[in-house]
């Protein structure tokens, strides 16, 4: 009697065996010095990140409260200077906290004066929700073959461990104050210092989406978890066990060759991600883009086990060119529609679009996730992060509707445009050209989003049993 752990033994022609792993070996779990990942974490996520995560709640939470109060110290730092070592104690700041609470209640109207003093007091604790939701939607790129509660709990330990760049930030607000009490007076100067100023505190927040995104690649610790086990092979269309089955053989359940489930079969890596160094990466990219906006075909051929990295290739190239289109989009529309700066800024509806598109992609991600988990079986995190970022193309429809959008509501295209198809009669109320144009592309918007969720279910259903 063949052992389930063990793949049965092959006949003359060849049976259908148990899949291996698709995750290779963890790494094993070492507890790097405090310090050192206090002060260097935000440098290298990479290589702290994976034990850090696996590392204890109450080792992170003491680096978050570390942190906050260095950070304090260094904000600090100048007054204590100024007044003297002496001067600065623990009543002092017990006394300025709570003065601080009383001068807020006093100082807010009316009936805001309560809320104002409860929100002072309970920024701490809302801080604290914030950093819980935050982890908790940087799950699936945490995601590393272990469950979901294993998952959860090492994103929660990284977003406190993450809260440790507010030490940079520190140090970057002091050389903000220090500049200003230079008074440099040469204009040159001085616009050059902001510019450096305003750019790095971008770095710094690129780096702290880093640590969240880098930091959890790779799981450390025991092997436990949906992708560190054998797997039985299925049928890729209804999910029907092969094991046992011949190679040359059909599934009994729905006669799909057995072959096209199985490696080498009908899944594969897309062509961009192999020729994405060549010339011709960029048209297969937009190939890929062209092949998700038509339809579920392009996920039931995609492979999705072990593919994280190329997805998140594929999610950021994606991004980079359409954020590079929007702006183009939105400079030949300021040229070719010109309008008063205080009117309507075009570009700066373009950048805050694609903003918006990132953050509404990492809020659709985890229900994503947490939907294809209970409704398709997918306990793998990083098959339904992976669908996700290939599914960026289907914000196209949502990104073109909010351009035409910011375009219409303005007054020159008001001016200049014809609106003799839209006019609406809703009861006695009579909407002009304008007012129904936007209305009928508000609706338009929100049809779009749910044809993107709809569209995201699908390729879910396409690829949840999938062996490759």
């Amino acid at each position: 009697m063949n052992s389930p752990l063990l793949a049965p033994e092959p006949t003359e022609v060849g049976q259908v065996s148990l899949l291996p792993p698709t995750s290779s070996t963890p790494l094993q779990t070492r507890r790097p010095f405090f310090l050192s990942a206090l002060l260097l974490f935000w440098l290298m996520p990479r290589k702290y990140g994976p034990h850090l995560a696996a590392g204890t709640l109450r080792r992170a939470i003491i680096a978050h409260v570390v942190a906050i109060g260095v950070a304090i110290l260094i904000l600090s730092g100048p007054a204590i200077v100024m007044r003297g070592i002496g001067s600065i104690s623990w009543h002092g700041i017990r006394v300025g906290l709570a003065a601080a609470v009383l001068h807020a209640a006093t100082t807010s109207p009316g009936r805001q004066s309560t809320l104002s003093a409860i929100l002072y007091i309970g920024c701490v604790p809302l801080a604290e929700l914030c950093l819980l939701g935050l982890a908790t939607l940087a799950m699936p790129w945490c995601a590393a073959g272990d469950s979901a509660s294993s998952v959860w709990k090492r994103s929660v330990r990284l977003t406190y461990w993450a809260t440790t760049i507010v030490i940079p930030f520190a140090v970057l607000a002091v050389a903000v104050g220090f500049t200003e009490y230079l008074e440099i007076r040469a204009d040159s100067v001085e616009l050059a210092l902001a510019l450096a100023l305003i750019l790095a505190g971008i770095v710094l927040l690129i780096l702290f989406a880093r640590m969240l995104l880098v930091g959890g690649y790779a799981y450390a610790g025991p092997p436990g978890g949906p992708a560190f086990a054998l797997r039985e092979p299925l049928c890729d269309d209804c999910g029907y066990c092969l094991l046992g089955l011949p190679l040359d053989a059909r599934c009994p359940e729905c006669g799909t060759p057995a072959r096209e489930s199985l490696p080498g079969g009908r899944r594969s890596a897309v062509a961009w991600a192999q020729r994405i160094r060549s010339p011709r990466g960029l048209v297969e990219l937009a190939r890929a883009h062209l092949a998700v906006l038509r339809g579920t075909s392009f996920f039931r051929r995609l492979a999705v086990q072990n593919q994280m990295r190329n997805a998140r290739v594929f999610w950021w190239l994606s991004y980079i060119v359409m954020t590079l289109v929007v702006l183009a989009a939105t400079r030949v529309v300021v040229n070719v529609l010109p309008m008063d700066v205080q009117v309507l800024e075009i570009g700066h509806v373009g950048i805050l679009l694609m903003v918006a598109v990132f953050g509404l992609h990492s809020a659709l991600m985890l229900p994503a996730c947490l939907w294809s988990e209970f409704r398709y079986g997918i306990r793998d995190y990083r098959i339904s992060a992976a669908v996700c970022c290939h599914c960026l193309p289907l914000r196209w429809p949502v990104i073109a509707l909010v351009l035409a959008f910011a375009v219409l509501m303005t007054e020159p295209a008001k001016s200049r445009i014809e609106y003799s198809w839209f006019q609406l009669q809703v009861g006695r109320v009579h909407l002009g050209g304008p007012e129904s144009a936007g209305l009928t592309l508000s609706v338009l918007i929100v049809a779009a989003i749910v044809f993107t969720w709809l569209r995201t279910c699908r390729a879910m259903r396409a690829v949840r049993f999938a062996n490759v």
